[in-house]
């Protein structure tokens, strides 16, 4: 999932981590790329910070999609809960002061 904010573009991506995935987020100023992640780690190269970490209810978040309807920015995901079923999360995704994407989630 591809979200603009401050000028950049972030690039949203699941790497398999059992038992779900991580998801992690790298940013550039093209939508073509590269993207780097918060340490400056090139995300073809392993880097990407992660978006959320897990907690005691919801763990492996992936794929995602960044909605944006111009008032707000959601990030719809799906997680695996306690039971380890899959669950549909929709969270408030906002940028923080050095422009890098926060969701409220999990």
């Amino acid at each position: 999932a591809l979200s603009r904010g401050r000028d950049l573009y972030s690039l949203f991506v699941s790497h398999e981590a059992p038992p779900g995935h991580i998801l992690r987020v790298g940013r550039s100023p093209q939508v073509t790329g590269p993207y780097f992640d918060r340490e400056g780690k090139q995300m073809t190269i392993g880097g990407g910070t992660r978006v959320f970490n897990d907690d005691d209810t919801f763990t492996g978040p992936g794929s995602n999609m960044v909605f944006d309807d111009g008032k707000q920015r959601l990030n719809v995901y799906h997680a695996y809960n306690a039971t380890g079923d899959i669950r549909l999360r929709i969270a408030q995704l906002f940028f923080d002061q050095a422009g890098w994407p926060v969701s409220a989630g999990p």
